[in-house]
């Protein structure tokens, strides 16, 4: 059979629930010929056993071959997002920061995606890169509250007690809950302040918030 008779009939092992079989029909096409939907298949069928550096690998072939196919698009995204979670819960920060960055550079909007690259850059401590996503992040979402948390916590980091102040004040707006993680971040930095009692923090983080504007 020709190419496109074979990636029928992986698509056919597919939706008849036959995965193993569709990947080797998969499997056997690629190796003849890099064909895009067959590495676009491949790479969903590698992600349904768990296999994602693989899976990545597939669909970043497809890419090149159709750099502007919505769905590879779309799901090269997604790998990079699994990809980067895992990589950060084994410790492999560089690795999960690369994983996000190819996210968003897929996909600007992926909010989540935005976040979770100002987590991993906080904890590479390259504090100017991650206000950066979280920049980009709330530019897309203003009403993210952890976005706008770590934001002040950043900030103050960075000595900047006034801006910190300003996004700790929509942080609580947003999220009253958060008022406990924001007390903590502003009594544990050498940038920071403290008040006798929680109204009189409520009172100041009130006063700060409306001169936040996005």
């Amino acid at each position: 059979m020709g190419i496109e008779q074979d990636l029928g009939a992986a698509i056919a092992l597919f939706n008849g629930g036959d995965a193993a079989g569709a990947l080797r029909l998969c499997d056997a096409i690629v190796r003849r010929h890099a064909h895009p939907g067959a590495l676009q298949l491949q790479a969903v069928l590698l992600r349904s056993r768990g296999s994602l550096d693989e899976a990545l690998q597939a669909i970043e072939a497809s890419l090149r071959l159709r750099p502007d196919h919505g769905p590879s698009v779309e799901l090269a995204s997604q790998l990079c997002h699994e990809v980067g979670r895992a990589r950060h819960a084994a410790g492999d920060m560089t690795g999960a920061r690369q994983a996000f960055e190819r996210c968003v550079a897929l996909v600007p909007t992926a909010c989540e995606s935005w976040f979770a690259l100002a987590l991993v850059q906080q904890d590479l401590h390259a504090l100017d890169e991650a206000r950066h996503a979280l920049l980009q992040l709330l530019a897309l979402h203003p009403q993210h509250g952890r976005a706008r948390l770590n934001l002040g916590i950043i900030e103050q980091q960075l000595g900047s007690l006034d801006d910190a102040m300003r996004h700790f004040g929509r942080a609580n707006r947003e999220d009253p809950s958060a008022l406990p993680r924001i007390l903590g971040a502003l009594s544990s930095e050498r940038c920071g302040c403290l008040w006798l009692r929680t109204d009189q923090a409520v009172e100041a983080l009130q006063a700060q918030a409306p001169a936040l504007s996005a």
